[in-house]
């Protein structure tokens, strides 16, 4: 996995107007020379948030359908190439429980699945481990 850096800076503006005042009564700080608030000093806060963001190959895999169309209520077999360390199942933005090179939709599965287009999508890892290898296969449902 690639590993992405970035500061995130914000500034503390709400917080300008109380300092003005403590500095017009003499409150807060010690001071009160009655300064206004152009002269209050902007306070920054400063957060570094480290993310591992994938890293996705320009390669593909092929995912392969048992079915085309599916007849809802009917089963249907999704698959890949087998070989790789795991592999990630998608159906309509939904992490699927299959971590092998296939994926079966039951007839119970079908079922719950609206007439029209769906898509499954595959991942997995390439060979050096720093990338993911992505395949995608849109599917339609019939009555």
């Amino acid at each position: 996995m690639k590993t992405v850096s970035f500061k995130l800076i914000a500034f503390g503006m709400a917080l300008l107007p109380f300092i003005a005042s403590c500095s017009n009564n003499g409150g807060g700080g010690g001071g009160g020379s009655g300064s206004s608030s152009e002269n209050a000093p902007a306070v920054q806060n400063t957060a570094s948030i480290v993310l591992d963001s994938p890293v996705y190959s320009s390669e593909d895999i092929e995912i392969k359908s048992s079915a085309s169309p599916v007849k809802q209520g009917s089963s249907c077999t999704f698959t890949v190439k087998e070989g790789y360390d795991s592999y990630t199942w998608i159906l309509d933005g939904t992490l699927q429980s299959s971590a092998d090179f296939s994926l079966t939709l039951t007839a119970s599965d079908t079922g719950k699945l609206a007439v029209g287009p769906h898509t499954v999508l595959a991942v997995v890892p390439s060979d050096d481990d720093e990338t993911l290898i992505c395949g995608e296969l849109t599917f339609v449902v019939i009555d």
